[in-house]
């Protein structure tokens, strides 16, 4: 066997050994997010958004609307016309603003219209919160829609306060799952949208902070004809962990992508000293023939 043909060989298979080491390591990766999921904190517990598609809200709980007015939720719930509903707080640090501005992108990607087709609520779930507060976070997306006329109709896409026994009563009928966290003052809360009819009935929930525009505007028309869907993508992202995840299993991917850099720097300088030791018989052997 000449040596180039020795010196393939070894490059083969080294380079083998790397995708072996890295198919092993994403394995051994991916199990420990999957691991690391359900090992939800103490303080995380009990803040999830189940599933209660096909059950109904009670349309009589009055809210505080953003001019200070008290209504029941009945007066936004229009015949035959879905309705989007969000629920956070208004001086949220993370997650709900990332939601609400994903939503705002989203329904104006869509060929329905809002006021038309559909129509959009937030309820904050601090209590403490007021109505001038639910104004200026109002204004701020009424801003971004297209339709500037629909900003004077006060109507369309409502932001609510209200009491904690009407916060409460809502967020137990539809699945939202929350607690105040004391040291951090932060509430603890997963983030998704809610697609209900007319009558109250949730039909869809869609987790997570990114909406596909296709699937929002067939959910809309689901809730328009009081079609209920059971399917859920679940991806729960909660506002009080959002970052720290993205921080810890960004540090872990960094770890293996170092670990596979000095493995491969590794590997291919036992290759590099193979090559040399190959070079340096051979030229022992050429000039052994030479005398």
């Amino acid at each position: 066997m000449n040596n180039k043909k020795l010196v393939a060989i070894i490059s083969s298979g080294i380079a083998i050994l790397i995708c072996l080491l890295s198919i092993m390591i994403s394995y051994t990766f991916k199990n420990d997010i999957i691991k690391s999921k359900h090992a939800i904190p103490p303080i995380m517990q009990n803040t999830d958004i189940l599933n209660y598609s096909g059950k109904f809200i009670s349309l009589n709980t009055p809210f505080i609307n953003h001019n200070g007015i008290t209504r029941t939720l009945s007066h936004y719930f229009k015949q035959n016309k879905a309705i989007i509903l969000t629920l956070g707080y208004y001086k949220c640090p993370m997650l709900c603003n990332l939601l609400l501005n994903a939503l705002s992108e989203t329904i104006q990607n869509i060929h329905l219209m809002i006021g038309q087709n559909f129509n959009i609520i937030s309820i904050s779930i601090n209590h403490n919160e007021n109505y001038h507060l639910a104004q200026q976070k109002r204004k701020n997306y009424l801003t971004t829609l297209h339709d500037k006329s629909l900003q004077s109709n006060d109507n369309i896409w409502p932001f609510l306060t209200g009491n904690k026994n009407n916060i409460n009563l809502l967020t137990q009928q539809i699945g939202f799952q929350f607690k105040y966290d004391i040291m951090s003052k932060e509430y603890i809360h997963s983030a998704g949208v809610f697609l209900l009819s007319s009558q109250g009935q949730i039909i869809q929930i869609f987790y997570g902070i990114q909406f596909d525009a296709d699937k929002i505007t067939k959910a809309i028309i689901n809730a328009s004809n009081q079609k209920v869907t059971s399917k859920v993508d679940k991806l729960i992202l909660s506002c009080f962990h959002y970052f720290s995840d993205s921080h810890r299993y960004g540090t872990y991917i960094f770890k293996i992508t170092k670990f596979i850099a000095l493995t491969i720097l590794f590997l291919l300088f036992i290759l590099i000293v193979i090559m040399k030791y190959l070079e340096r018989k051979n030229i022992r052997n050429t000039n052994g023939k030479q005398q």
